[in-house]
């Protein structure tokens, strides 16, 4: 499981990077939806 999620935060970062204009937005919503369901991936 860890693994996988590794593989999808990865894949968020990666498209951040290529998507500089949305990556506020994404981060932003990340940060949001991620502190609460997804807080043990992100750190």
């Amino acid at each position: 499981m860890a693994d996988d999620g590794a593989e999808i935060i990865n894949a968020l970062f990666d498209y951040i990077k290529n998507k500089k204009q949305e990556s506020f937005f994404l981060l932003f919503l990340f940060q949001r939806l991620g502190k609460r369901n997804m807080g043990c991936y992100i750190l």
